[in-house]
């Protein structure tokens, strides 16, 4: 199996460049791959299906043409930014909707893959804010509400959320104990997210069942990282090409 797993593009009408690369992903190695997985954040934010607009079509439509033209399978999980993206969009784009929290085998290892805001607890705040947002009588009422005005809170949490960046630069990253417990729950030996911006991979601390923790990159306008896994093992890589690591072998 050729798998190839993006995360944190945060795409938006604006973001022309970062488009424009992720285009070029999908010609140059996504085409040539079995499957793509995308786990979170592929757009800045979503307010809902019934509110897709024509430049989330035309990425829906890329999906689609891939899946349908060169038989890729696509795998897309919401993030914390577009947590309400659906089947309705996943329709459209010739996608299947992936629960919060995968397991995989490859090779002899079980592999662990999530959007990664979960394991972040040392953020009390964010990680109550998360609570609430994941009951379903929330999203709900959420969207039920007027599209417009859906669309005036999540610029406000967006602003809040560039204002609390500039405020505090440095990304919290996933708390240990997290990773151990998560590892431990499903006995799994890899661990593959998003959600932090780091493109790290890191061999688990002595006593972990965990081999490795490895993290996609956010994408920017000149580049993006993608994990990579095939018959020879798992790597990760940059996007254009400039260096990759192979991690594990298969």
């Amino acid at each position: 199996m050729n798998t190839v797993i993006i995360s944190d593009l945060h795409l938006k009408e604006e973001s022309r460049e970062i488009t424009k690369l992720f285009k070029n992903f999908l010609d140059q190695i996504a085409r040539y791959s079995e499957e793509l997985i995308i786990l979170g954040d592929f757009f800045e934010y979503w307010i809902g299906d019934d509110a897709i607009n024509n430049f989330q079509k035309n990425i829906a439509d890329l999906l689609k043409n891939l899946n349908q033209q060169y038989q890729t399978k696509i795998f897309i999980m919401p993030g914390n930014r577009d947590l309400l993206i659906g089947q309705k969009f996943c329709d459209l784009a010739g996608a299947c909707l992936l629960p919060e929290i995968v397991l995989r085998d490859f090779s002899n290892s079980k592999i662990i893959l999530c959007h990664g805001d979960q394991l972040c607890t040392s953020d009390i705040r964010y990680q109550k804010y998360r609570k609430q947002v994941h009951k379903f009588w929330v999203q709900r009422l959420f969207l039920a509400l007027p599209i417009f005005i859906r669309r005036e809170i999540a610029k406000k949490i967006r602003k809040s959320s560039r204002e609390k960046f500039k405020k505090y630069p440095v990304m919290i990253d996933v708390s240990p104990e997290a990773v151990c417990e998560l590892a431990e729950q499903y006995q799994a030996e890899i661990l593959i997210h998003g959600h932090t911006h780091q493109k790290i991979y890191e061999l688990a601390k002595p006593g972990s069942k965990l081999k490795y923790r490895i993290v996609n990159s956010d994408w920017n306008e000149n580049q993006g990282s993608f994990i990579q896994i095939d018959q020879t093992g798992i790597y990760l890589k940059d996007f254009p090409q400039k260096s990759h690591v192979k991690i594990e072998e298969n």
